[in-house]
């Protein structure tokens, strides 16, 4: 995987995963932390289109506060209300780019 060049943490990017909190197939959730300290939420998900069209790829990064950060890296995933990522500016990576949008998904697809 290429590094999220694009992420505003500090002017060299280099993340590292602390945790993952849920992996499937077709998604997967981590915490991630850079160089600098910052914390990221980090969401991938896969939609396969078997009728032959384009599957669609779409990773969403959303920075954490130092106390979400560490609070998620010692709390299973069963215990998380992760409803603030609706609300909070996220990056998003897809097929149409890289953009900043107002929120990201609070739970995996599948």
């Amino acid at each position: 995987m290429r590094e999220p060049t694009f992420l505003d943490c500090c002017d060299t990017v280099s993340l590292r995963t602390v945790r993952v909190l849920y992996e499937s197939h077709h998604d997967l959730e981590a915490l991630k932390v850079c160089v600098c300290g910052g914390y990221w939420f980090y969401r991938f998900s896969e939609y396969v289109n078997w009728a032959g069209g384009h599957d669609d790829l779409t990773s969403w990064y959303t920075r954490l506060s130092p106390e979400e950060g560490t609070a998620l890296a010692h709390t299973g995933r069963a215990g998380l209300d992760l409803g603030y990522l609706r609300e909070r500016p996220s990056w998003m990576d897809d097929h149409d780019g890289v953009r900043p949008v107002p929120g990201a998904p609070d739970h995996p697809a599948s």
